[in-house]
């Protein structure tokens, strides 16, 4: 689900570079600065496992993309149902690739 997640913010992102307004364009500009931390911090979850400080930042990072990828774009055709914050997260799979 987390790569899933990134891959539609990203293809967002690039839209909204490309055809979104100033305002929708600065929204997910800092949408892309939560998504990078969240990419860079992912692949280590698993050796930080012990970590629960760490473990908070990876969770509430996901969390926070998971609103705004429902907020924003839940009509969006790409949209998975997965990415609503209100269902819990199955699988924290330490696997991650953008």
């Amino acid at each position: 689900m987390d790569h899933a997640l990134a891959v539609f913010l990203r293809k967002r992102i690039v839209e909204a570079v490309a055809y979104g307004c100033t305002a929708e364009q600065k929204a997910l500009a800092g949408v892309g600065k939560v998504l990078v931390e969240f990419e860079e911090k992912h692949p280590r979850q698993a050796q930080m496992a012990h970590d629960d400080f760490f473990t908070a930042q990876i969770d509430t990072l996901r969390w926070v993309l998971r609103c705004v990828a429902t907020g924003a774009f839940s009509a969006h055709p790409e949209f998975q149902p997965v990415f609503d914050p209100s269902l819990p997260v199955l699988s924290q799979s330490t696997e991650f690739s953008s």
